[in-house]
């Protein structure tokens, strides 16, 4: 437990957004693919996941690790038979088949309601801490607790209350920690996060980690990774993948464009200007692994932001 309480203390929170959301209409939510940790509140019984073998409960939580897919239906009637909007769809224009609602408590609907929040949590102030354990999507069940961080969240994010920011920040790490501890008390994935957590103690992988964030432009082929780490070559991709749960390009290529995301949100630079300074010559190159990574295109993406900005 020791060692737990170290590791959730070096970690970074921060809070991305928080929603709740009325659908309108029966639909399937096709690979939703959230950019933080998602956690999405059910708050009612007509919403299922293909995810999962088992049937979904009003007062369910699912958690989706940073870059995994969730798939929804919402309403009643057969799968192949529902309207099916993808994760660009649902991020541009979520309003075509579910209403944002600004409200102090979940609201009910026939066709499904749900909070929706975004916590991103990181190791090394890098790694994408749950994706890095290699957890799956998981459901969160009798977590009171979580639940009304979810509802606190959503509530924060949509009125302008004097010294939101800070409560946001406070009710993400909380949120992101009882998650933890949830995993912990109910002896979920114990094994697995036992051993990527001692991984973390490396001081070969914190070297990596911290020339990749300082270096985001330059050249981190395996070779210049391996020549930080001491490290052969050939090993340099197999150690990695064993301690974060991914490939170090994977890992290079998911650091340039988180911070091609945030120079989206908070520059005017040009999406040529973005995608050079995160290390990509080609812009169209940049722009399709863009899209790959995050489900919508870089200009829709700073649209998006622009439009939730104003």
């Amino acid at each position: 437990m020791g060692n737990y309480t170290g590791i959730l203390d070096s970690l970074t929170i921060k809070f991305t957004e928080a929603h709740n959301f009325i659908v309108k209409r029966p639909h399937v939510l096709k690979d939703y693919r959230p950019i933080g940790d998602a956690l999405v509140l059910l708050n009612t019984s007509n919403i299922q996941s293909l995810n999962f073998d088992e049937k979904l409960k009003e007062g369910d939580i699912i958690f989706v690790p940073s870059g995994r897919k969730l798939t929804l239906v919402f309403g009643s009637g057969k799968v192949d038979t529902l309207p099916m909007i993808n994760n660009e769809a649902f991020r541009t224009n979520p309003e075509a088949y579910a209403e944002k609602v600004v409200s102090d408590e979940p609201i009910k609907s026939p066709f499904g309601s749900f909070t929706l929040a975004e916590v991103e949590t990181k190791a090394f102030r890098s790694i994408n801490f749950y994706t890095s354990l290699d957890l799956p999507s998981f459901i969160i069940k009798d977590a009171s607790r979580i639940k009304n961080l979810i509802v606190n969240l959503a509530r924060e994010a949509n009125h302008d209350f004097l010294g939101n920011t800070k409560v946001l920040r406070a009710y993400s790490e909380a949120c992101s920690v009882e998650v933890f501890r949830y995993l912990v008390d109910n002896h979920m994935f114990t094994e697995k996060i036992a051993t990527k957590l001692n991984y973390f103690k490396d001081p070969r992988l914190i070297e990596i980690l911290n020339f990749v964030r300082s270096n985001i432009s330059g050249d981190l082929s395996n070779s210049i990774l391996a020549n930080v780490a001491s490290i052969s070559e050939d090993y340099v991709g197999q150690y990695f993948k064993a301690h974060t749960g991914i490939n170090p390009q994977d890992y290079v290529e998911y650091q340039r464009m988180q911070r091609a995301l945030e120079l989206l949100k908070t520059t005017k630079k040009s999406i040529r200007e973005v995608g050079a300074e995160v290390g990509f010559r080609d812009t169209a190159y940049f722009c399709r692994r863009f899209k790959m990574m995050f489900g919508i295109s870089a200009g829709k993406m700073r649209k998006k932001d622009t439009v939730a900005s104003s």
